[in-house]
């Protein structure tokens, strides 16, 4: 059990939609990247193109969530927010819409050390919502009537907007998701002295923001982490613009080791090379599939963390008009270790055996994309194996996903020994024709215990334990 009852950040997840694909979907599964604590608490807030209906929240550990707002923004959107505390054990939260809806988005936090109470009882206050516009949308919460709560805020862009080039949050206050391609943000603080409060953020142009904030009490609960290498957040920002020479993403890493994997489908590109304005990147494979696209891995080790940074990814020569995936994984207590590569055709139905990767170290994690050129990748097969893709099941078998159709995997294993990604495909007799996917492993970091520290407001992790 925490020591000091002050709310910590555990982990995030960040779903995002692709613009240009219509779900028309009744259920949404979002896996986080790490199974959520006994006794934390989950928040969820969850947008979709209209008003979804009755909707309800489910998860694998049999939760219950309580609904603590439903309201329709300015552009139609549909923003909910739910809350689960004091839960037993979970990973996957699955959203059931009686409207079927698309452009389904969502942010999924988990915090410790935050008030037992079930429901509504952990708030302090009621939830906060408005809009407001660049160059600081601004949001005031209900003034909180307890000393030392956890607010997060959150905020989303009413349309996807060029001009949105950068986020930075308001003094006092800790980025959670920066994903500013699809025009999301969210951060939390720490309120030591209850009262008036404000959430905001910096961001570039004129857009106007849909906004969401909340506080929750804190208190001395829940279960800290003490898993290494771990996933902190990950975050799958989707790019639909024609013939780009670079792409961009933005993250203030909490760990020590950034993961990155993309794929410029339908595309003869390969990346050039990958900058970031504060940490050395580098790529460290890179495969093309046909049509299922070019697929790369790209890490970076003993990251700065605290501090914003700017990553670019450029391409020789600019990439063809086609939907385009990222997966950003920010980690701790990891380092870089092998990458590997593998293409392929299929042409039947049935799963999709990949790459295959071997960890020249025990004890470690093991990341994965695949790109297919047709239908939908489901699911990872294998129970050790954690699929890490939003997904879209519908009654018919049929599947589609939040992350263009193609796929994202995670393994955590304690022997250097190979490690085979095999990929669940939607009910289909035809098969995803070509693919292309890359895997990279990580190991436990040998560095000091700072490089294994997370920023401020966040569990500090040394080499004897979580304190």
């Amino acid at each position: 059990m925490p020591g000091n009852g002050v709310p910590t950040f555990v982990q995030g997840f960040d779903t995002s939609y692709d613009p240009a694909s219509v779900t028309n979907a009744s259920q949404e599964i979002m896996p986080l990247g790490e199974t959520v604590l006994s006794g934390n608490a989950a928040v969820i807030c969850i947008q979709f193109n209209g008003n979804p209906g009755a909707l309800t929240m489910a998860d694998d550990g049999g939760n219950t969530w309580t609904a603590l707002l439903g309201v329709t923004g300015v552009g139609g959107e549909f923003f909910a927010v739910f809350l689960a505390t004091n839960v037993t054990p979970f990973r996957t939260i699955t959203a059931s819409m009686p409207t079927h809806q698309d452009f389904i988005q969502a942010f999924i936090d988990e915090f410790n050390n935050i008030s037992l109470a079930a429901g509504s009882g952990a708030l302090d206050g009621a939830v906060a919502t408005g809009t407001s516009a660049a160059p600081n949308p601004t949001l005031a919460l209900t003034a909180t009537a307890v000393d030392g709560d956890l607010l997060i805020g959150y905020g989303a862009c009413q349309t996807i907007d060029a001009s949105v080039t950068q986020f930075t949050p308001n003094a006092g206050w800790t980025e959670i998701h920066n994903n500013r391609q699809n025009g999301l943000f969210a951060a939390y603080n720490i309120q030591t002295t209850h009262g008036a409060v404000s959430f905001g953020f910096n961001t570039s142009g004129t857009a106007t923001f849909d906004m969401v904030a909340l506080a929750l009490k804190a208190a001395n609960a829940g279960t800290d982490p003490t898993k290494l290498p771990r996933i902190l957040r990950k975050s799958t920002p989707i790019y639909r613009n024609s013939a780009d020479s670079s792409w961009t993403f933005q993250i203030t890493p909490m760990g020590n080791c950034l993961a990155a994997m993309t794929l410029a489908v339908n595309s003869d590109a390969t990346i050039s090379s990958v900058s970031g304005n504060v940490n050395s990147w580098s790529k460290k494979a890179e495969i093309a599939g046909g049509a299922g696209g070019i697929a790369a891995a790209l890490a970076s080790d003993n990251v700065a963390a605290g501090t914003k940074e700017t990553v670019t990814i450029n391409f020789s020569p600019a990439t063809a008009t086609e939907c385009k995936n990222l997966a950003v994984y920010d980690l701790i207590g990891a380092a870089f270790d092998n990458a590997a590569t593998a293409s392929g055709q299929q042409l039947a139905g049935g799963d999709v055996t990949g790459v295959s990767i071997t960890p020249t170290i025990a004890n470690g994690t093991s990341l994965s994309l695949i790109g297919v050129n047709a239908h939908t990748i489901s699911g990872s097969t294998g129970a050790s194996f954690r699929y890490d893709a939003p997904n879209n099941p519908e009654a018919n078998g049929s599947c589609g996903n939040g992350f263009s159709d193609n796929g994202i995997a995670h393994i955590d294993y304690s022997s250097a020994s190979a490690i085979t990604f095999v990929w669940a495909t939607q009910a289909n007799p035809d098969g995803v024709d070509t693919w292309a996917n890359v895997a990279m492993t990580f190991g436990l970091s040998s560095g000091n215990s700072a490089n294994r520290g997370q920023v401020a407001g966040v569990t500090k992790q040394i080499a004897s334990g979580w304190v």
